[in-house]
């Protein structure tokens, strides 16, 4: 079986070892990356593939045994008195004073215990029971593996394919970050020949009027990214105040969060460093979408338990049960339009401007190649005037009937010779810049393309992980 770095290989045409971009030890990175990813994507009912069972003795994970490895607990346990195992109810760390009184309605007992997560260490109640826990395992992925079975228990190996797609997305946008170490350096012109100095002849002095040419090359100017306006997003709607005692709304509202795209300013303006740049935005972009999949994965949460305490309140009280309707249709209002502000947000605001920045970006190379051509034109032009007037100055130098004729002849003669030898330097210099330059060009093109069928290949992956319809 081919090992994840050879798969990778074959996925971008990259040949990855200690010093390539990426390196080794950078493909395992993507790689460890690429698997937590595709695990946190999974349905509960694969996260128990990846998970181990450890215990403890009702006190803080941390104390005794150990820290929790990724906090995805999937499931909790604990002894009764009678020797079994009862499952724990999860509960906010915030009820845990009364889930340990006795005397409060919601408190643990040995055949109802509970358990709940504090700074970043697992309990459970009642105390001095013995425990145990499913948490989620986070794996390290070598680049040399060639599946998961050394870092986890159990992985589905029907979506193994996700993690080396995962790193080949990421060994791409390493490899166009890495594009500007292989621009072609500033192009290094041969000293201009200098012209012999005229002798004093018995019939006259003949000197050349005109100077050689110079070539000189047009400077490329970098586009600028248009300013992206921020997401506004509705305010989210407020729970009513219920009058029921036996009637409480046990969630929280999600609230959608986005991420920060403000290193990409600085990577464009100060940094320079295009390439960097637009990896950070498709990296942005997939958080974007991230983002929102979390938020409505929250949402859809919430109106479960929201749903729960409506029919709960219908049962007591039927006025507080047509708050918490109302309150149940403004949240799925809320939840609607978050949703639509995002995708506008995406569609017409980051998708559109990033576009164009790209479009302009690969019009200016195109504009600088054939800037690169019209100067060499223009020079060419220039230098076959100078040719045809020094030839002229040539000729009439023979025909000077001094002393001095056949030397200062020969002196010119070296000197064109040298001019000629001048300008195919330059003409070679130029086309060498120009062949490299399209070359880096077409590259990138390729990177950026295949990135691009990678990355609609590992969505339409993760969404059909997700139990979803996968995107067309």
């Amino acid at each position: 079986m081919a090992t994840f770095e050879e798969q990778v290989e074959g996925l971008t045409s990259l040949s990855i070892d200690s010093s390539s971009a990426p390196t080794q030890t950078e493909l395992t990175q993507f790689l460890t990356d690429g698997a937590s990813e595709v695990i946190n994507a999974m349905p509960r009912r694969l996260k128990l593939l990846c998970a181990t069972e450890d215990t403890f003795n009702s006190l803080a994970v941390g104390s005794e045994p150990e820290d929790l490895k990724s906090g995805q607990v999937l499931s909790v346990i604990r002894i009764d008195g009678a020797g079994t195992y009862q499952p724990c109810r999860e509960i906010p760390s915030s009820l845990r004073g009364r889930a340990s009184d006795s005397d409060d309605m919601n408190a643990a007992t040995t055949t109802d215990p509970v358990y709940y997560i504090y700074n970043g260490k697992l309990n459970a109640l009642p105390t001095g029971g013995s425990c145990k826990y499913l948490e989620v395992n986070k794996p390290t992925v070598a680049f040399g593996d060639d599946s998961m079975d050394d870092s986890l228990t159990a992985f589905p190996l029907e979506y193994e394919y996700l993690i080396p797609l995962y790193a080949s997305m990421k060994s791409l946008q390493n490899a166009m970050g890495n594009k500007t170490s292989d621009l072609p350096a500033d192009i290094t012109f041969p000293s201009i020949p200098v012209a012999p100095s005229t002798p004093s002849f018995d019939t006259g002095a003949i000197s050349v009027s005109s100077s050689p040419p110079t070539y000189t090359s047009p400077v490329f100017s970098t586009p600028t990214l248009a300013s992206v306006n921020d997401l506004t997003l509705p305010v989210t709607p407020t729970a009513p105040t219920l009058s029921a005692q036996s009637v409480t709304i046990t969630g929280t509202a999600p609230v959608y969060v986005g991420p920060s795209y403000s290193k990409i300013d600085t990577y464009i303006d100060t940094d320079e460093d295009v390439e960097l740049a637009q990896a950070k935005l498709q990296e942005v972009s997939g958080q974007v979408q991230d983002s929102l999949n979390r938020f409505n994965d929250s949402n859809a949460e919430y109106q479960a338990k929201l749903q729960k305490d409506i029919q709960d309140a219908q049962l007591s009280d039927a006025n507080e049960a047509r708050k918490l309707q109302k309150y149940s249709s403004e949240v799925q209002t809320y939840s609607a339009e978050v949703t639509a502000r995002v995708q506008e947000w995406v569609n017409e605001e980051w998708t559109q401007k990033f576009q164009k920045y790209q479009q302009d970006y690969s019009g200016r190379l195109q504009e600088h190649g054939s800037n690169l051509q019209s100067a060499l034109n223009v020079f060419n032009k220039e230098n076959t005037i100078f040719q045809n007037e020094l030839q002229e100055k040539i000729q009439e130098a023979k025909n000077q009937q001094t002393k001095d004729s056949a030397e200062y002849s020969a002196t010119l003669q070296r000197y064109s010779s040298e001019t000629q030898g001048y300008s195919a330097e330059v003409n070679k210099s130029v086309q060498d810049f120009s062949t490299k330059l399209q070359k880096h060009t077409t590259d990138y093109g390729w990177l950026q393309s295949q990135y691009q069928q990678l990355s609609a290949d590992y969505q339409r992956g993760i969404q059909l992980l997700r139990g979803g319809p996968a995107p067309q």
